[in-house]
């Protein structure tokens, strides 16, 4: 029967049934690849949402971290304010640490005048050990000041 039919016809049913084929195939991988895009995008939206969650908790957890670490930096300003007296101690302090460690001088910038009392008063200090203390004004109208640490520590001066 099938020597009936002439060969053009055979080739294109034979071509045709493999068109068939691989579209049939083409439908069924389609299909699958749809749904394993569909269970991909399902997962990475309970993972979007398990990662919200996690760092909405760790916004709360720090948040609430920053409040209490503000409240306690608020509690120690009341307790501990600057006063001058303490700027002082705390500068005197400061530049005997440097003795300490081997620095001989030490040069200060700063804009205006509004340091010059404090180091008036570190010279003081320093007039009773073996350091130097000068302060200049620069011609843009800041202040420089100079410091020649000694081997006296000026805590004890003081």
């Amino acid at each position: 029967m099938l020597s009936m039919i002439p060969l053009p016809y055979k080739l294109l049913a034979g071509a045709a049934m493999l068109a068939g084929v691989f579209l049939y195939g083409y439908m069924k991988g389609s299909a699958y690849a749809e749904a394993e895009l569909a269970r991909f995008s399902a997962r990475a939206a309970e993972q979007v949402a398990e990662l919200e969650r996690e760092n909405l908790e760790i916004s709360n957890r720090v948040q609430v971290e920053y409040v209490d670490r503000v409240q306690t930096i608020r509690e120690k300003e009341y307790v501990n304010v600057d006063t001058a007296q303490n700027f002082i101690n705390n500068g005197l302090r400061y530049l005997t640490h440097l003795q300490r460690i081997g620095i001989k001088r030490y040069v200060a910038e700063y804009k205006g005048d509004t340091l010059d009392n404090a180091f008036r008063v570190w010279k003081r200090y320093a007039d009773k050990a073996d350091t130097t203390v000068a302060v200049g004004r620069l011609s843009d109208g800041n202040s420089k000041a100079f410091i020649t640490l000694g081997d006296i520590p000026l805590t004890k001066a003081a």
